[in-house]
């Protein structure tokens, strides 16, 4: 949604991230398995010095590690 108001478009935005999240929660809880959640802040740069060279990935790759 490019247009109309702005705080309506974040809303809707942070409903459907929200409804993912706690499915995925959930789900995990379901079957048993760990998640964590992770502050996304500098996670490109993090995942770039760890892992790109280390492990042969993209920057983006490196990111979700």
């Amino acid at each position: 949604m490019t247009y109309g108001n702005k705080r309506a478009n974040q809303q809707l935005s942070e409903f459907a991230t929200k409804q993912i999240r706690e499915m995925l929660k959930s789900r995990c809880y379901k079957e048993s398995v760990a998640i964590k959640t992770v502050d996304p802040a500098y996670t490109s740069q993090i995942g770039k010095l760890k892992y790109k060279k280390q492990l042969g990935m993209s920057g983006h790759e490196s990111a979700a590690w």
